[in-house]
């Protein structure tokens, strides 16, 4: 199957709307000239939320469906899509890695891959009823058991690191609002993830931009780690009425206890007087949690 959808006129926020006056260079680039005034000089930040941004997303989607007799069933899908967009906030923060809109004057240098946008997704889950047995004592102890399983494999979450202050003298009173640096000529995404949590992205490969011009690395170039999970269960109909039902259940999440990682938490390359920060690419948080057991006797009525 194939899916595709258009935005237009989407909310987006804006940490400043009264940003300081740009002059257009030859090239096409934005200058932002020590002391340039506001476009009205009378305020400083003026945070606004505009219906004036659009996304794109575009999938595939491939789903497999069997069943083996009466008792055991699978189910599989995959998909794989890209979403498009210039922001993917309403507010803030909505997501771990949202990326800002630096300027007001350049929507279209911000369009990238969405803040959520995950190229690969792939889940695949099964049902097993192990026995059904007679109606002697011994088979309504051991019938009636139904085996679950789920497997999850998802690709991770766009990102870009940050400059870490207003190198782009934008005054927005906090931050780089979203500043990202320059991208080392002759390094590319796939030789700049490095994968390991204490250091998941070289930041060498990163410069600092002239004093008063945003850096040309693009919004969403990185990847964060992607998503595994497996989990099981095991339930059991104790009763089944019309009305009312008692299922004892035992499921086990994320059964390999594989740890899934957030993106990275140090995006900030540089300090105020330019020097790197050392913590730039460590990964500090998980997104999924470590393994998990529960059993529990479910009463639906």
């Amino acid at each position: 199957g194939y899916s595709g959808a258009r935005g237009i006129h989407l909310f987006g926020q804006l940490i400043s709307a009264n940003s300081p006056i740009p002059e257009v260079q030859g090239d096409g680039r934005l200058s932002f000239p020590e002391g340039s005034p506001y476009v009205n000089p009378a305020f400083s930040r003026i945070g606004l939320r505009r219906t004036q941004f659009n996304s794109f997303y575009q999938g595939v989607t491939l789903s497999l469906q069997s069943r083996f007799g009466d008792r055991f069933s699978v189910r599989a899908k995959y998909t794989w899509s890209r979403s498009i967009d210039e922001t993917s906030n309403h507010t803030f923060n909505d997501f771990v890695a949202s990326d800002q809109v630096p300027t007001v004057w350049d929507y279209r240098a911000n369009r990238g891959l969405s803040d959520f946008d995950q190229d690969h997704v792939f889940a695949s889950s099964f049902s097993w009823s192990l026995w059904t047995g007679g109606r002697s004592a011994l088979a309504q102890v051991f019938s009636g058991w139904e085996l679950h399983g789920m497997v999850q494999a998802i690709a991770g979450t766009p990102f870009a690191p940050r400059v870490g202050f207003d190198r782009a003298r934008l005054r927005p009173g906090f931050g780089d609002v979203g500043q990202r640096p320059d991208l080392v000529a002759g390094r590319s995404a796939g030789d700049i993830v490095l994968g390991d949590p204490a250091r998941y992205f070289d930041a060498g490969a990163f410069s600092l931009p002239e004093a008063g011009y945003l850096g040309n690395l693009g919004r969403g170039t990185l990847r964060g780690p992607g998503v595994f999970l497996a989990d099981i269960a095991l339930h059991k109909a104790l009763f089944n009425g019309e009305r009312q039902r008692l299922q004892l259940r035992g499921e086990m999440f994320n059964i390999t206890n594989h740890p899934n990682f957030q993106v990275p938490s140090g995006r900030a390359l540089f300090t105020r007087s330019g020097g790197r920060i050392g913590s730039a690419g460590r990964i500090t948080e998980t997104s999924t949690p470590s393994r998990q057991i529960q059993i529990a006797l479910r009463w639906e009525f």
